[in-house]
């Protein structure tokens, strides 16, 4: 594993990690970098992506199953499921930076090894809560399809909010962590190549050892961290979204994991866990490098009034 000589000042890291004691801070710079959730909703048509089989494709590319929802459906609906991802953006970024910040102070910030550690360590602590969100959102953006057309398509929730009462209405805690084990093993390697790799990047891209970096280039190491991060993931992704949209209007065809690898391998062969991938790797870029710039931005404005 490679060692950062000198290690730059990171935003990841002083805020809030190494500079964690600062809630006002932390919390304005979540907030302007919930913007992040618009971004991944407005982007949920990969979910209809990696759900349809390659024999009997409903939608040809991603620019195409665009169109057909905003055809088939209406155009509100490519925000389906936007309601409690935007409300819990903000308490997921608090957990991923709370449970980082205590983790890399404990560790030395100047080894990536250490930073892949206390990445994976947030991506662990946020799991519970994502595996719900990501639940509801995707129960609600796979209702519903086609439905101008399909006299068979029903909707079974209001929205994701809804999704997440109406879940653990009928089927408890159980239900409402469905694809939790999935969730966690996307998401502990996941966080911990996306610190480290920003980082690693932040390294790369400083001229000094002793020099904050420009608000572009930590931009950029934002943003390719994220699509490093969800590419070293994305398989997982795929077989956890299938297994979580499995059920909307009681109908379950998978009893376990391997149901739904074994079925996608199948339908698609390799190439099925992987798809979607393009569209998720050109939202990672914006996403995660808005995240970053938000998040320095707020510190360079507001660093000396807090």
């Amino acid at each position: 594993m490679r060692t950062i000589t000198h290690p730059p000042t990171l935003p990841f890291v002083n805020i809030p990690a190494l500079r964690f004691h600062n809630a006002c801070s932390i919390l304005v710079q979540d907030n302007l970098a919930s913007g992040r959730s618009w971004v991944r909703t407005l982007a949920g048509h990969k979910v209809r992506i990696q759900m349809q089989s390659k024999k009997a494709p409903r939608y040809h590319g991603n620019l195409h199953c665009l169109v057909m929802i905003m055809k088939q459906e209406s155009p509100a609906s490519i925000y389906k499921g936007l309601a409690f991802p935007a409300l819990t953006t903000s308490s997921l970024n608090a957990l991923v930076f709370g449970a980082y910040g205590p983790c890399i102070r404990r560790l030395d910030s100047s080894k990536l090894s250490h930073h892949f550690l206390a990445g994976s360590a947030a991506g662990l602590v946020q799991s519970p809560l994502c595996c719900v969100v990501e639940l509801s959102k995707i129960r609600v953006q796979m209702q519903g399809v086609g439905e101008k057309t399909d006299t068979s398509s029903v909707r079974v929730y209001r929205g994701s909010i809804s999704a997440v009462l109406k879940i653990f209405r009928s089927e408890g805690l159980a239900g409402c962590s469905k694809g939790l084990i999935l969730v966690t093993a996307r998401d502990v390697p996941g966080f911990g190549v996306y610190f480290a790799s920003y980082a690693g990047l932040c390294n790369v891209l400083g001229k000094t050892p002793s020099e904050d970096l420009s608000f572009m280039p930590l931009m950029v190491a934002g943003g390719l961290s994220g699509v490093l991060s969800w590419g070293s993931v994305y398989a997982l992704d795929v077989v956890k979204t299938r297994f979580q949209a499995d059920g909307i209007g009681g109908n379950r065809k998978y009893s376990n994991y391997s149901d739904v690898v074994r079925e996608i391998y199948t339908q698609n062969g390799m190439r099925g866990f992987f798809a979607g991938l393009s569209v998720t790797l050109i939202r990672a870029f914006p996403a995660n490098a808005a995240l970053f710039g938000a998040a320095t931005l707020t510190h360079r404005l507001l660093g000396s009034q807090f």
